[in-house]
């Protein structure tokens, strides 16, 4: 990040923290974030949140640290 842009961002960051309320402090970040975006100085790598349906029958179903599930440990309960 460039000296002309540090200074931009700071006086921003500045700015959203001196702002009575939590909400207009949230805008004030919201705006600095498109800002940075559109900057090319941040970059994010965002996380969708993902939804599985299944049925009563499978157990052993867990997401790892990764959010991945092992497949080795699903089974199927049969009913018995």
């Amino acid at each position: 990040m460039g000296k002309e842009q540090r200074h931009i961002t700071q006086n921003m960051l500045n700015e959203a923290l001196a702002l009575p309320e939590k909400k207009l402090r949230m805008e004030a970040f919201r705006r600095l974030d498109i800002h940075l975006q559109q900057e090319l100085v941040l970059l994010p790598l965002y996380h969708h949140r993902q939804q599985m349906h299944y049925g009563n029958r499978v157990q052993g179903l867990q997401l790892n640290c990764l959010g991945w599930v092992d497949f080795k440990d699903i089974w199927f309960d049969d009913g018995r």
